[in-house]
């Protein structure tokens, strides 16, 4: 399968997404950064060579965390003496964790492109200056003949703003929100 194959390409955005996740879930499970780095890379591997029985009208996360879990509870089988070893049950409901961690986040990115998209114009360039193009608030406050303490104060009140929006619309939309 080369770079270039659609299923590689699939395969390539689909795991650069779910990797953190997948690595998070490993790491909680097996405790130690070796056993982790060996599980992703396992379970980079299986999932690739079984990328033909993936639905993709399914999340990928909840299909590879599955993967993931089966090498998990293949390597426990095999160190079956270690009594710090996550029983199956255990393994489900941190595979559904992090598959829900992954859903929120994607709900409350949603949420703040709403809320970020309601500001008015010259608070969202504020923001774009600040964090998208990284420009210090001493150099914004000097283009626009002002003090570093009224474009911080600034920022404070428009990430407020943001912050209760996104709250409000992730409330809507039956989400947990954590203040």
């Amino acid at each position: 399968m080369s770079l270039s194959d659609p299923k590689m390409k699939l395969f390539t955005r689909c795991w650069t997404t779910a990797l953190p996740a997948v690595s998070a879930y490993i790491l909680a499970a097996t405790r130690d950064a070796t056993d982790t780095e060996d599980l992703v890379h396992d379970v980079a591997q299986s999932a690739l060579e079984h990328l033909d029985t993936y639905d993709t009208s399914r999340p990928f996360d909840a299909w590879v965390l599955g993967i993931a879990r089966n090498r998990i509870l293949n390597h426990f089988r095999s160190r079956r003496r270690d009594r710090h070893v996550f029983g199956e049950p255990a393994l489900i409901a941190l595979a559904a964790a992090y598959e829900g961690i992954d859903h929120h986040k994607e709900a409350m990115q949603l949420a703040l492109e709403h809320c970020t998209g309601s500001l008015p114009a010259n608070q969202r360039q504020l923001l774009e200056k600040r964090y998208r193009d990284e420009v210090p608030v001493q150099d914004i406050a000097a283009s626009s003949n002002t003090t570093p303490h009224a474009v911080s104060n600034a920022l404070h009140r428009i990430r407020q703003k943001l912050a209760e929006c996104v709250r409000r619309q992730m409330s809507a939309e039956g989400g947990v929100t954590h203040g």
